[in-house]
């Protein structure tokens, strides 16, 4: 079985962990399979209009409950039963020497499909149905290295195998990239300065706009409001904001006026990484333990736990044995239950 917890890279390991623990509780597994059946609806040809109306709503509104309570498993919710749409966003040259951004939307990976529409980049999208899908929503850039729509129809052609089974390596690339990339959102250890995540630096927000001109141009503010808008939401949503003195004249200044800002950031935090996700040996015990109830269907823990003391101890003595026993018993199942209470604690249903 695969233990998470060995991954090296910090942007991989904690998604990879999460999407384990995810896929083993309980509650998200009933939630996965009640978005399947909605999935069927909509994918069956004899389902009336209605029905698929109802279908789509029930399915948009398992989506935005489970956003609510764990945005991952919302993500895998979307990938587990795909109701996708996709946007192009491309760059044409135009006769004049000049060039235009144009960006396509449909409900299929191909631009040929009927359901594709494309506007400038100073129009509005004219097909609102598009956006009406609860996901996942696939968008691909010419110039990038990696091309998501052809990456969805080979994924097609294989045969579409994801499920709560699948484990994170064998998982689709695109859900793997939009995991780690949501992680990104949650840990300032891996962002590394990348300018899509949240980083620190000196927001613009304030610079070059006056609150108050708004409330003069009436109708005409309504583009720049909307701009200001959406880099509020992403501020309030991606950051803590304090405010420090505009004018300071001195290094000594400043290690003053930001000794408050960094004891409310170290507030509350340990002063060591802890692994919240489980450590190695952690994960390597319980998977041990698990896979022996599966094979042996074995679904007392105890009696799994003795199976496996066994199979690590084969050269072992009767007596020896017995000790290991005592010995082994006690970490494994303090691992085992670890482990499980991540599971149990990672989604719930309320």
């Amino acid at each position: 079985m695969f233990n998470p917890a060995f991954i090296t890279s910090d942007n991989e390991r904690p998604p990879a962990q999460i999407w384990e623990l995810l896929r083993r509780n309980n509650a998200f597994k009933t939630v996965a399979q009640q978005l399947s059946r909605l999935h069927d609806c909509l994918s069956r040809r004899s389902a009336s209009p209605g029905d698929r109306d109802s279908a789509l709503n029930e399915g948009k509104q398992l989506v935005d409950n489970a956003r609510d309570k764990h945005p991952f498993a919302s993500v895998a919710l979307q990938w587990l039963s795909p109701d996708p749409t996709f946007t192009w966003t491309k760059t044409v040259k135009l006769g004049n020497g000049k060039t235009q951004i144009k960006t396509g939307h449909g409900l299929r990976p191909s631009p040929r499909h009927k359901s594709w529409s494309w506007t400038n980049d100073d129009e509005i999208p004219g097909e609102p149905n598009l956006y009406t899908t609860w996901g996942p929503h696939i968008t691909k850039f010419t110039g990038d290295k990696i091309d998501p729509l052809k990456e969805w129809i080979d994924d097609e052609k294989r045969g579409w195998t994801f499920d709560s089974d699948t484990e994170w390596p064998r998982s689709p690339a695109g859900f793997r990239r939009e995991l780690i990339h949501l992680h990104r959102q949650y840990d300032f250890r891996v962002t590394d300065r990348r300018s899509d995540v949240p980083h620190p630096h000196e927001t613009k927000f304030f610079q070059d706009w006056n609150l108050f001109d708004l409330f003069h141009l009436g109708s005409e503010a309504s583009e720049q409001a909307l701009a200001k808008s959406v880099e509020f939401q992403k501020l309030k949503n991606e950051y803590r904001i304090f405010a420090v003195p505009r004018h300071i004249q001195t290094k000594t200044a400043v290690n003053k006026a930001t000794a408050e800002i960094n004891r409310l950031l170290k507030e509350c935090l340990p002063k060591k990484r802890v692994e919240q996700l489980g450590n190695p040996t952690e994960w390597q015990d319980y998977l041990d333990v698990e896979r022996i109830q599966i094979d042996n269907e074995t679904p007392s823990t105890k009696k799994a736990i003795h199976r496996l003391i066994k199979a690590r101890s084969k050269s072992e003595t009767t007596m020896e044995l017995r000790e290991a026993r005592r010995m082994t018993e006690k970490g494994i199942t303090i691992n085992f239950n670890a482990i499980k209470a991540l599971i149990t604690g990672i989604y719930h249903d309320s």
